[in-house]
């Protein structure tokens, strides 16, 4: 008959870390990767967008719409 004990210490923090992985995978293939740039100068300033996935674009020119709005005329509510 044998008796072996073991501890593990690093069991619980390799399943939490295993955890947070899945959650990140996940969030990035449901997520809409989008991105916006805006340059100033002189007063005046340049918007542009660009969608990083295929298949994406759709809602975007009106999304792009609403924020350069705001952009525009500084009010949040404004969509």
């Amino acid at each position: 008959m044998t008796l072996q004990i073991t501890y593990d210490p690093g069991r619980v923090p390799a399943l939490i870390a295993s955890g947070l992985a899945t959650v990140a995978i996940t969030l990035s293939l449901v997520i809409r990767r989008r991105r916006v740039f805006v340059r100033s100068k002189d007063g005046t300033a340049e918007v542009g967008g660009l969608t990083r996935t295929e298949g994406s674009a759709a809602g975007f020119t009106e999304e792009f719409a609403g924020i350069v709005r705001v952009l525009s005329t500084g009010d949040k509510n404004a969509r």
